[in-house]
């Protein structure tokens, strides 16, 4: 379906509902040769999560549970992987410390070989 005319919501809810992407995010989150996580009878609990830097102040997407991007502060002199670490350590690892069910990628641009 055409979003461009939606609202940030009404994008998430049509991402929400569209059975073909659900169904190749739950086979690759249980794809056993990549060992992400296991299927429960209920599906795959778990949701992404995208920080980036937007005007010098670190700020996480997560379309499951907020309708605006929580900002977690100023970069200052770090950028963007090792301020997104701190938070994620922060706010996720902190608070749920018998948690391990997770896992974190970062893309950018190529290192010096």
């Amino acid at each position: 379906a055409a979003v461009a005319d939606k609202t940030p919501a009404e994008r998430a809810e049509s991402l929400d509902a569209c059975e073909e992407l659900n169904a190749l995010h739950n086979a690759c989150a249980v794809d056993a040769s990549v060992a992400q996580t296991a299927a429960t009878s209920a599906g795959v609990e778990h949701h992404f999560t995208a920080f980036t830097a937007v005007d010098g102040q670190l700020l996480e997407f997560d379309g499951s549970s907020r309708d605006a991007p929580i900002n977690h502060g100023a970069l200052g002199e770090r950028g963007v992987l090792q301020a997104a670490a701190e938070a994620i350590k922060a706010a996720y690892m902190a608070a749920n410390p018998d948690v391990v069910d997770f896992s974190m990628m970062a893309l950018g641009p190529a290192g010096d070989d």
